[in-house]
């Protein structure tokens, strides 16, 4: 296995749609709510988008952006899970004069590549996008995601420095450095 990683403006819409359908694949069916708001939040803002091939075939990818201060309160409040019903409209360009808090909404692997280290590059492309971002005058102020499972969070935990907020229908919010 030698796996390519694209990201940003390197990806397109076609690499959304792969990822939409691998989501389907392992989450279930009904783990995309409004096709239209996915597309919408791609298209906002695509920079932390992230797809893993191993050849032709989509192994992999992430989904994160900037949100505004607003839905990073919501979210801390734990009143509520927020995920796939995110608004296009809370997603934000980035912008040099203000600080960012950045919502992964989607980390997934195919099952078969799992164990092989692809979600560690996956996340290492992320850190490095941020890394770069920070470089060029992006302030970065939180990272949140919620970890929907255990694998989830020991990713999270092994990358990151990281806090748990709370949890919410047994799904975790986790805040990242």
């Amino acid at each position: 296995m030698e796996f390519t990683i694209k990201s940003g403006c390197g990806t397109s819409i076609e690499d959304f749609y792969k990822m939409v359908e691998l989501d389907k694949k392992v989450f279930g069916e009904d783990v995309i709510t409004n096709i239209g708001f996915a597309e919408g939040r791609y298209k906002k803002n695509s920079e932390c988008f992230i797809a893993a091939y191993d050849g032709e075939e989509f192994a992999g990818g992430m989904m994160a952006f900037p949100i505004t201060d607003s839905l990073a309160s919501r979210m801390r409040s734990l009143q509520e899970l927020i995920d796939d019903d995110i608004s296009p409209e809370d997603v934000l360009p980035f912008a040099k004069e203000e600080g960012h808090n950045i919502f992964i909404l989607d980390i997934v692997v195919d099952e078969k590549y799992r164990r092989t280290m692809l979600s560690v590059m996956i996340m290492n492309q992320f850190k490095e996008i941020l890394k770069e971002k920070q470089k060029n005058g992006f302030n970065i102020k939180t990272i949140l995601g919620f970890a929907v499972s255990k694998g989830g969070l020991m990713i999270a935990q092994r990358m990151f420095e990281t806090k748990i907020i709370g949890s919410i229908e047994d799904v975790v919010l986790v805040e990242m450095k």
